[in-house]
């Protein structure tokens, strides 16, 4: 059944196997966001090659050159108390443990970050993990030079808190290079303002 988070005219509605955005825009009913886990795909917050996925992965690493493909087979999802929604997830073969938290703000605003967990005996060497949203395909025209996918540094906070990219083994923590991504859903009735969707770069988005 999905996950159906809303405030301030704002609706996301994940899918609560293992985390999938069925839809991110305008308040939706509860009846509405229901129906939407027969009739929508949805968008993985993390796509990986091994999900068939055509583009860039949404993590990239790997052990010594082996184990670059995770596939997070074994999920499970956490609802709590109406405006978050965790995904925790591992893959018992290349052995890194993926955490994905989401949280709508009262004022609409979604953020979302990404954590990883070494759960193997040897190094994991992390070098790009990219929290991914879908974002509406119509908006207004906007003269800021902004881009809609933001990446990290490469994983440089390491996930303690050092600034390293390798994640030892046992490590534990957020592996995104500063604050989350956060970014606002379109404005009922009109397309989103790319000027109010993201911040700019390195710039933490105000509440």
């Amino acid at each position: 059944m999905p996950v159906h988070l809303t405030a301030a005219g704002v609706s996301p509605v994940l899918d609560e196997t293992d985390g999938r955005v069925l839809h991110w825009g305008r308040g939706l009913s509860e009846a509405t966001a229901r129906s939407l886990g027969d009739a929508v795909a949805g968008t993985s917050l993390l796509p990986l090659n091994a999900q068939v996925h055509q583009g860039r992965p949404g993590l990239i690493g790997h052990r010594a050159g082996t184990a670059w493909s995770p596939s997070f087979t074994h999920a499970r999802t956490v609802h709590a108390d109406g405006a978050r929604f965790t995904v925790h997830a591992e893959d018992p073969h290349s052995r890194p443990a993926w955490r994905a938290e989401l949280e709508l703000t009262p004022s609409g605003l979604l953020r979302l970050r990404h954590g990883l967990r070494n759960t193997g005996t040897d190094a994991y060497q992390v070098d790009e993990p990219t929290p991914v949203l879908p974002i509406a395909a119509v908006f207004a025209p906007h003269d800021d030079r902004r881009t809609v996918r933001r990446r990290g540094t490469g994983g440089s906070q390491g996930v303690t808190g050092l600034r390293q990219r390798r994640v030892q083994p046992g490590d534990d923590g957020f592996a995104d290079a500063g604050p989350p991504d956060a970014l606002r859903a379109p404005v009922p009735d009109r397309g989103p303002d790319l000027g109010q969707l993201l911040p700019e770069p390195g710039r933490r988005p105000a509440p």
